[in-house]
């Protein structure tokens, strides 16, 4: 037995399977979900799944299908009956069954983890020796209706090498173990020490525990006196029949001593059932009955066959008896709603068979009525429907003329056109409008609708007062439909009526396309008429906008000055502190200013982008000074009032080595500015992929785990592009594990951020290329983000460098072969860093292909399913399943406020705190 470090560790379990009085199985009431999903992974897995074949894996989890309830569950062969047969344990719940080899499935890797169901032992007891048969299934049976499928707690005391927890179990203020013993079906054990219960353990497997039974075994039989417990979650459980030819049974009841039960000759596990011995050991003798039973009932079944006969001949007398005794029962019973209802009923019930076996002869209420409908007050199409959808793409044709438009005189000559073109689809909006308020929309669909089989009809659209009225009305509805569909028709008539019902469909169905088609349109026009009437007349105003622009240009001014000024105390002789500190306070206060005011100018800019997409796409091109069209195009990310010199900016020397980055800080947040430098091709190209970016972490912002984008802008004396993005000291996941590793559970909190932010990316078809352990970030050691890579690089170069995390190589082995980048090699550096994360300092193997090999390290299921799908199945995974996986959904955390690893790591986490602080 080895030591358990959870001692007196509680734990809330159901009770699923019961072996004997004092040995269950049990699953953890916080696995309830995870046995849900695994159960439908079966049921889409299992039936197309292979079966297995060869010898097979005892260690490996198969998919079995359950005799009971045909339903799949994941088992483990416990031993091989014979070629086609084997006796399997469902490891979910914990009972056994022999199944045939096309029973058995293999199921996929992500289903390879360990059992829900454990199983439990009760502490300080043991079967009594030479218990008899009896005793031994009732105290079972007792147990049972203890532990079965109820809430119970277990306080761990120790676990046996085998898996098998011994534990005192309570269920509310009942000792499960007491009432046990009280009932006589157990016995305190005789403890010396640990290693005399794993002595016992190994050399007593007490005299009612079969191991390894040499004769055949049967498939489960199913007992007369079958208690409930046997049946976990709704799964019967079963029992094994045993064919013990040579055992001698005198009296009623049997005892196994121990010496006839030697240990190398019984491995089938407790659910073996004890009273079916004797059965079996008559085997033969019964069988000698069953064939002269089956003569008994042969003859009784042709005594039988005479009397149905009768009976029939009988009934056909009755029938007439009957018909006159219904009428009578109508007649008194009319009001009596039970009756009626059951009638009719009935009816319906009949109805729906006649309709699924010739749907063509039920049209609504009435065929010949529906043609008639449909000829009289057929829809057509409204006369001002065809002017408004011509009108309507021309203007939407000179709107598509002025956005791609670049000469000023050309331009004018289109916007003037348009708003002629504008006019005239006003004038053509009101026509259609108030034509389609005179037509009765509405009232048409519902009448198509009612002769449409896939509408349901309403029997009751009317409020009726009198509960006979509506049995009345229901009842006439569903009696002519079944008049006219029990008509006998010859094959013309039904090829008539085939063909006649397809034509009407066809006709319904193409008038209620159009009716949806003309309720579409008229709710664009609506709207369209709503805005236009704001902004028809309404004269471009870019005044306000320029108005920030100016005060910007002011502000600027001043701080400037500011700075010079508060440069030129600090560097004199005689400077004044507080003279400087004055300054100082001046020159944030101007700065916040600024800034504020650049917000409000990225605010105007926004409204205008969304004039400029829905109205006015000429506004760029009337006014090009404000630079409305580099806004548009950069995401809303560019700006041109923003520049270095504003900054108070600090070097960051140690994080320079590849481009020039300063830190500074703006309205109380650490930024970073990082420099790129660029020419004419380059910064374009630099705002696009920038721009691609900032619109991926725009969609979803805080959720998108990506690193966000402040503001990118161009310096005006130097070739280069800066861009802004906050600054998190230390939090990048080389410093992280460098100073204090990611605990396992902040490990998939983190990794499950990183993967969202690659499942953002590569949803907007970008592929970041350059995945690596200095650009993830753990915020607050629970929030993983992406960081962003290099703008003025293609993907194909970033993904040429081959980034190291300790010996293992993130760069994927189709990207060595020299393939392009892909969402895969993205995972694959991905996987690598969990990998990473996961195994700390430990050494990583790997094959002739660089590849780390995952077996050599002791993981969770979960994580290792996960890491084996992202490193050696690429391809197969994608982000978006990857935030999914199963490891990331993380169970509640329980600790202590006190213990001593909190209070470390609390230690810890200030004093990383005051270095940043005393750094910066």
């Amino acid at each position: 037995m080895d030591e358990n470090t959870h001692y007196n560790k509680v734990e809330d379990v159901v009770g699923s399977h019961v072996e004997d009085a004092v040995t269950f199985w049990a699953q953890s009431i916080n696995r309830n979900k995870d046995i849900m999903k695994i159960s439908c992974s079966l049921s889409e897995v299992c039936p197309h799944a292979n079966s297995v074949f060869g010898t097979l894996d005892p260690k490996k989890i198969y998919g079995g299908l359950f005799s009971e309830d045909k339903c799949w569950y994941r088992c483990k062969v416990l031993k091989i009956i014979s070629d086609v047969k084997c006796l399997v344990r469902y490891i979910d719940y914990g009972n056994t069954e022999i199944l045939k080899r096309s029973d058995i499935v293999e199921i996929p890797l992500d289903l390879q983890f360990s059992s829900v169901a454990k199983k439990y032992r009760l502490w300080g007891l043991q079967i009594p020796s030479g218990q008899e048969v009896t005793q031994f299934d009732q105290g079972r049976t007792f147990l049972g209706s203890l532990i079965f499928e109820k809430e119970i707690k277990m306080r761990i005391k120790a676990t046996y090498q085998d898996g098998t927890v011994i534990a005192q179990a309570e269920y509310g203020s009942v000792d499960i173990g007491e009432e046990v013993a009280k009932k006589g079906f157990a016995e305190k054990c005789k403890l010396t020490s640990s290693t005399n219960i794993s002595e016992e353990k190994k050399s007593d497997p007490g005299p009612l525990v079969l191991r390894n039974l040499k004769s055949p075994i049967p498939l489960w039989g199913h007992r007369s006196n079958q208690s409930a417990f046997s049946r976990p979650k709704g799964r019967l459980s079963g029992k094994l029949a045993l064919d013990l030819k040579n055992e001698n049974v005198t009296g009623n009841h049997m005892t196994f001593p121990k010496e006839n039960l030697a240990v190398g000759d019984f491995n089938l596990g407790s659910n073996v059932s004890l009273a079916k011995i004797k059965q079996d050991q008559k085997l033969i003798e019964e069988n000698e009955k069953l064939k002269t039973e089956k003569e008994v009932l042969l003859e009784r079944y042709t005594a039988l066959e005479l009397k149905v006969e009768q009976t029939a001949q009988e009934l056909q007398q009755e029938k007439a008896t009957m018909m006159d005794l219904t009428k009578h029962l109508e007649s008194t019973l009319k009001t009596h709603v039970g009756t009626r209802m059951k009638n009719l009923a009935a009816k319906v019930e009949l109805l729906k068979e006649i309709r699924r076996v010739n749907i063509s002869v039920r049209f609504g209420n009435d065929l010949s009525n529906a043609i008639q409908v449909l000829e009289e007050d057929c829809f057509t199409t409204p006369a001002s429907l065809n002017e408004l959808e011509l009108i309507w793409a021309e203007y939407s044709l000179a709107q598509e003329k002025i956005q791609t438009c670049q000469n000023m005189n050309e331009g004018t000559v289109l916007i003037a056109k348009r708003n002629e073109v504008q006019q005239k689809l006003y004038v053509a909006v009101e026509a259609f409008i108030l034509e389609v308020d005179e037509l009765p929309l509405t009232k048409r669909l519902k009448t198509l609708q009612a002769f449409d089989l896939s509408v349901e009809e309403s029997l009751t659209e009317d409020t009726i007062d009198n509960i006979d009225e509506i049995l009345e009305k229901t009842e006439s509805s569903v009696c002519k439909e079944l008049e006219i569909s029990l008509i006998e028709q010859g094959a013309a008539d039904k090829e008539i009526i085939s063909n006649t019902y397809s034509q009407v469909l066809q006709k319904i169905r193409s008038e209620e396309r159009l009716i949806a088609s003309v309720q579409s349109k008229y709710k664009d026009s609506v709207e369209f008429k709503k805005q236009i009437t704001e902004y028809l007349n309404k004269s471009l105003n870019v005044d306000h906008l320029l108005s920030i622009k100016k005060t910007l240009k002011s502000l600027k001014a001043r701080l400037r000055w500011k700075l010079v000024e508060k440069n030129n105390l600090e560097e004199s002789d005689d400077h004044d502190e507080a003279e400087i500190e004055k300054i100082k306070q001046e020159v944030t206060q101007l700065r916040s200013s600024v800034f504020q005011e650049i917000y409000h100018e990225q605010e105007e800019y926004e409204k205008l982008n969304s004039l400029v997409q829905k109205w006015f796409p000429e506004l760029p091109l009337l006014h090009p000074e404000i630079g409305l069209l580099k806004y548009m195009n950069s995401g809303g990310l560019l700006t041109m009032s923003l520049e270095r010199d504003l900054l108070d900016a600090e070097p960051m020397k140690e994080l320079s080595s590849k481009r020039p980055l300063v830190c500074s800080e703006v309205d109380g947040q650490i930024i970073l500015l990082k420099g790129y430098s660029v020419d004419v091709d380059t910064e374009a190209r630099v705002i696009q992929r920038a721009a691609a970016y900032h619109r991926a972490w725009r969609e979803a912002k805080k959720e998108s785990g990506l690193l966000p984008l402040m503001f990118l802008f161009l310096c005006k004396s130097d070739p280069m592009a800066y861009l802004m993005v906050p600054y998190y000291p230390r939090a990048n996941l080389s410093a992280v594990q460098a100073s204090m590793p990611l605990t396992s559970q902040e490990v998939l909190k983190v990794m499950k951020g990183v993967a969202q932010g690659l499942h953002t990316l590569h949803k907007a078809d970008i592929i970041h290329g350059s995945l690596h352990q200095n650009n993830v970030f753990a915020l607050n050691r629970e929030q993983g983000i992406v960081g962003d890579f290099d703008f003025t690089k293609s993907v194909s170069q970033r993904a040429s460098v081959n980034m190291m995390v300790g010996d293992l190589s993130l760069l994927s082995p189709e990207l060595k072969m020299g393939k392009p980048a892909s969402p895969s090699s993205d995972l694959y550096a991905y996987g690598c860093l969990l990998l990473w994360l996961s195994v700390q300092n430990q050494e990583f193997e790997t094959n002739e292909e660089g590849i780390p090999k995952v077996d050599q390290f002791h993981l969770d299921d979960n994580v290792r399913s996960l890491l084996c799908s992202l490193i050696y199945c690429r391809g197969s995974v994608t982000a978006e399943q990857v935030v999914s996986a199963e490891c990331f959904v993380l169970p509640k955390e329980t600790s202590s406020p006190n213990s001593e690893e909190d209070t470390e790591y609390s230690q810890k986490k200030e004093e990383e705190e005051l270095k940043v602080e005393s750094s910066d």
